[in-house]
């Protein structure tokens, strides 16, 4: 009975080639499941920021396609983008129409803004593409963390241009973000201890055969030494009756 209870508790020792093999798989997957999570994160938020940046685009050209110059010079146009958000004040969704160089017309901006504005970062900061559009985040007058698409039209065949400005609120990327990062915990959570769990009962089952030898022959070696001894003491006790 002793012997079967040093056996099984030998199998869980931490010189036991189950305990290394179950601590090396258990470091194992912690290390692969949270770099895996990490990367698919990050390419979640990556492709979130690339959406973002294709939704203010779209607006951008919404805004242009509804302002022209009226008969009075001034700039016209109501754009509608079917977001309430543009409408609702210090939301940090805005669009805004600046005129440039000579022509003096009234700026136009979108309710939520107020009689607030963004400031524009210089060309040598923030270059503009091959599009003639740049992106760049930066802060509203409220607090919000913006990104912010802009371009520069001519509006008529006189040379009269405008810049035109859309943002949003990157607020809403980052909870897109989080609320996927937790669901991707969640799982890879789940996935990881069951994992864990198939493992560790294929490795028990699997390496006990070789665990137990590896019991009997550490109490083999220790027993060995005395039987040798035994039989050398038998030997000289018969030696002088031969």
């Amino acid at each position: 009975m002793r012997f079967n209870l040093g056996a099984k508790l030998g199998l869980l020792g931490p010189r036991s080639l189950t305990a290394r093999v179950l601590l090396l798989a258990t470091i194992w997957s912690a290390v692969a499941l949270v770099v895996i999570a990490i990367v698919i994160s990050q390419l979640y938020r990556q492709s979130s920021e690339r959406a973002f940046t294709d939704l203010l685009r779209a607006q951008l050209y919404n805004v242009i396609n509804s302002i022209t110059i009226g008969d009075d010079n001034k700039l016209s146009g109501n754009p509608q983008l079917g977001d309430l958000r543009f409408s609702q004040p210090e939301t940090g969704w805005y669009w805004i129409i600046e005129p440039l160089g000579t022509f003096a017309a009234t700026p136009l901006s979108s309710s939520s803004l107020g009689t607030s504005n963004i400031k524009v970062p210089s060309i040598l900061a923030v270059p503009f593409n091959n599009r003639y559009e740049r992106f760049y985040p930066t802060y509203d007058a409220f607090g919000n963390h913006v990104l912010v698409a802009e371009t520069e039209v001519v509006l008529d065949g006189e040379g009269r241009a405008a810049r035109f400005r859309v943002s949003g609120n990157l607020e809403v990327v980052d909870d897109d973000v989080r609320a996927f990062d937790k669901n991707l915990y969640i799982a890879l959570g789940i996935f990881g201890i069951g994992s864990l769990v198939v493992n560790a009962i294929a490795i028990l089952y699997g390496l006990r055969p070789l665990d137990a030898r590896a019991v009997l022959s550490t109490r083999f070696a220790v027993v060995s030494p005395n039987v040798s001894k035994a039989i050398s003491l038998a030997k000289s006790c018969r030696s002088p009756m031969t």
